[in-house]
């Protein structure tokens, strides 16, 4: 009694793996350089934006790391924090340049908006470094406190601009 139901089983897994087999199989006596261009650029973008997650979460840290500061007043902890982000992104930024010549040699259109998204992560940290340089200053009393508020809302802003062109870059190279 359980011997014809297991038969049918078996039939049809054994159906299955063939057909998952048969599917993957390339019979193909040609190569589709186009598809293979589409791959390459695709999986240089993942390393990409794999970096690109990895200083996302670095200006998390910085942003966190000041507001510390702003709360505690404590600048060598901001100092020493700010220093192991550097060193971090350093080595992200090292890692996308190193990829940038091999996307370049593929799809430069590709590699321009990498590059852009460079520029703009410059940008980005800049105002970081300029936003903990107002507050110092008004830590020392150089600056009032609607100076400093004025100055990190306009920091604020054009960090923000900068980190939304990067999304969109970035949502673009997904599609690639």
């Amino acid at each position: 009694m359980v011997q014809e139901p297991l038969l049918l089983i078996l039939a049809f897994f054994i159906f299955f793996a063939l057909t998952i087999v048969y599917v993957r199989l390339d019979f193909a006596i040609t190569k589709d350089e186009s598809s293979e261009i589409r791959m390459r650029v695709a999986g240089l973008c993942n390393k990409i934006m794999n970096h690109q997650d990895k200083r996302f979460k670095q200006y998390e840290q910085i942003d966190e790391a000041l507001a510390k500061y702003k709360a505690y007043k404590e600048q060598a902890q901001f100092q020493s924090a700010a220093k192991k982000v550097a060193n971090e992104a350093k080595t992200e930024n090292q890692a996308i340049v190193d990829l940038l010549p091999a996307l370049k040699a593929i799809s430069g259109d590709t590699a321009e908006k990498v590059a852009e998204i460079q520029r703009l992560d410059r940008v980005i940290r800049e105002h970081q470094n300029n936003q903990a340089a107002i507050f110092d200053k008004f830590l020392t009393s150089k600056l009032n406190k609607s100076q400093f508020v004025e100055q990190e809302l306009s920091l604020v802003k054009k960090r923000d601009e900068a980190r939304e062109k990067i999304d969109q870059i970035y949502n673009h190279l997904r599609g690639v």
